[in-house]
């Protein structure tokens, strides 16, 4: 129990319980390598309560089952979780079921990737999942020195995401042939890239993209990919989440956002504090 934002109740726990699998390297304190005794991680099930009895929160996160397992050979050749999140507060009630299942090929090479999440959030039924062929993880340094960071690279991902709220249901997908990128605020490519999305009118573009976390610019190329019926998009720069007041650029003007549940494109800035926002570059 805590009085203050449900985020910072949660505690150091699943940290504390992450960095025991690891020991630093001589020189290198602040960088962590897995340690090889540590060969395989089971968990039958495990929940944790949250609750911010001021403000008449809660927060459940419940674990089914998980099972990694770090020597990729054997009967235990492979990665599998089911985890729930349900969130309560005065008049909300969100909760979520995901599902992620993996192959390992080699030490960070996986295959056969797939996420799939279910459940009612923000008012709306949902229905999500991202596929991916291979995904190559590795950890490295940022400028060879300091906090480690994630770097990932792969290939033919798909993601799809679709909202139920009869008579209506909006659906979006995102695909990528090629996919290059870094945790935490590291630059990002995707190449031979598809975005699709329904709402008033059906929109589809394809596109090679690359967004650069320093200042927040993603740089938007056309692309033709073979089969595909959508639309080369316009070569063009877009801001991420710029200020309301943000004058636009030379181009096109419309601002993509996420409001009211849904992606929209619209002439002005939506004006939402917490709307995500693509914005012409001014």
């Amino acid at each position: 129990d805590c009085s203050n934002s449900l985020l910072a109740c949660i505690g150091t726990w699943p940290m504390r319980v992450a960095a025991s699998g690891f020991a630093p390297r001589p020189g290198q304190p602040t960088f962590w390598q897995l340690q090889p005794a540590l060969r395989l991680v089971e968990i039958e099930q495990a929940e944790f309560h949250v609750q911010n009895p001021t403000q008449q929160q809660s927060l459940v996160g419940r674990i089914d089952s998980a099972h990694y397992a770090f020597e990729h050979t054997g009967r235990n050749n492979a990665i599998g979780l089911g985890w729930r999140v349900q969130f309560k507060a005065p008049g909300i009630h969100n909760a979520m079921a995901i599902s992620l299942n993996a192959t390992p090929a080699s030490a960070g090479d996986w295959r056969g990737l797939r996420l799939q999440a279910d459940g009612d959030w923000g008012g709306f039924p949902w229905t999500g999942s991202a596929e991916q062929d291979r995904l190559h993880i590795a950890l490295a340094q940022a400028l060879g020195k300091g906090a480690p960071i994630v770097q990932l690279s792969g290939q033919n991902l798909r993601t799809y995401v679709r909202r139920n709220d009869a008579p209506e249901t909006h659906q979006a997908a995102f695909s990528a042939q090629q996919l290059v990128g870094g945790l935490p605020a590291q630059p990002w490519a995707f190449t031979q890239a598809e975005w699709t999305y329904t709402h008033e009118d059906a929109q589809a573009w394809t596109f090679n993209l690359a967004y650069n976390p320093a200042d927040k610019q993603l740089v938007i190329e056309p692309a033709t990919i073979a089969g595909s019926e959508g639309t080369p998009a316009h070569a063009q720069t877009r801001l991420l989440n710029c200020p309301a007041n943000n004058a636009p650029g030379q181009g096109d003007a419309s601002y993509w956002s996420w409001q009211a549940g849904w992606f929209r494109i619209q002439g002005s800035h939506p004006g939402e504090a917490h709307a995500w926002v693509l914005c012409p570059a001014s």
